[in-house]
């Protein structure tokens, strides 16, 4: 996997998608975790945003994933 990173200013932002996240999504999201944090979510953690009242969702760029983000319910 590659992961790409470019400057906003130089995005047309009517290529970006944003939906839910898709099991299909959660290695490349893993690696943005794991290229932005000390303490990165696992896989098995991300999953955690595909389960139940929780919403996780992502942006695309030119159809590669760009950012994320999540809501986990816990009450």
């Amino acid at each position: 996997m590659t992961i790409h990173f470019r400057v906003f200013s130089d995005i047309d932002l009517s290529m970006i998608e944003v939906r839910r996240i898709e099991r299909e999504d959660i290695p490349a999201l893993a690696e943005i975790e794991r290229l932005c944090f000390e303490s990165p979510w696992s896989e098995e953690s991300l999953e955690l945003l595909l389960q139940g009242r929780n919403v996780g969702l992502v942006a695309l760029c030119d159809g590669c994933v760009a950012a994320y983000g999540g809501l986990i319910c816990v009450l």
